[in-house]
């Protein structure tokens, strides 16, 4: 009897394993388009991040969106860039000269160490900054768009170029 049960046993894995193996792979939908993703060339040097914070406030008298970039979900981690865009709709957001005006329309600071504070010499802010919000979708609560920065600086004027920023597809709150 022992020896039928086990029969059995070993008939019914095996029929299972062909089940599962016998999956046709173009049936498997894995769409790529909607993994988050934030990355930029930050002082010449690649940065990715591995974990976003988005938080989007649709205030008639303050409407914005924060962006918190580090790459690791650690509390100490080092290279964080924060993105504050003064709207909630596509666009394009300036912080610095558009023709005889001085927009205010976005701010992106750049924390080279976790305990880097305003004043600090690893505390990066201001310059000319850019970011193009592309796509938000509301339903899905999801944004994606571009950012750049020719120098944001220190207390020391020292700077730091942001070059090729993006985020794609970052949920939000």
């Amino acid at each position: 009897m022992k020896k039928l049960q086990k029969s059995f046993m070993v008939l019914v894995l095996a029929a299972l394993m062909v089940s599962l193996n016998s999956c046709d792979p173009e049936e498997i939908d894995i769409n790529i388009d909607f993994i988050p993703s934030m990355e930029a060339t930050v002082g010449g040097e690649a940065w990715t991040s591995t974990f976003r914070s988005v938080v989007v406030t649709e205030s008639e008298t303050d409407p914005k969106i924060v962006i918190i970039g580090t790459p690791t979900a650690n509390e100490t981690a080092d290279k964080t860039l924060i993105l504050t865009i003064k709207g909630t709709e596509p666009g394009t957001y300036i912080l610095g000269p558009d023709g005889d005006d001085y927009l205010f329309q976005c701010r992106m600071v750049y924390k080279k160490t976790a305990d880097a504070v305003d004043g600090d010499i690893n505390y990066y802010r201001g310059g000319v900054e850019k970011i193009v919000i592309t796509k938000i979708d509301k339903e899905n609560k999801r944004i994606s768009g571009t950012f750049e920065s020719t120098g944001l600086y220190n207390i020391e004027e020292k700077t730091i170029k942001i070059e090729n920023g993006t985020f794609k597809d970052l949920s939000y709150q």
